[in-house]
């Protein structure tokens, strides 16, 4: 079994600290990626929908 000396538990504390650190902006920049695409999901939406009510209101006068 292997014991840790008490100079190693801050540094290892340090390192659980800063891997927590890269996880949550690892999290964050997933959030805004995904929230990015989906504005833009949406954005093709509408516009798809704009499109289509467009031409259907066309093809609706004629």
């Amino acid at each position: 079994m292997t014991y840790l000396n008490r100079d190693a538990a801050p540094n290892l504390s340090v390192t659980l600290n800063l891997l927590q650190g890269l996880k949550f902006k690892v999290l964050t920049t997933v959030n805004k990626a995904s929230a990015l695409f989906l504005r833009k999901v949406i954005n093709v939406q509408n516009v798809t929908i704009t499109s289509e009510a467009s031409t259907f209101n066309l093809r609706k006068v004629k």
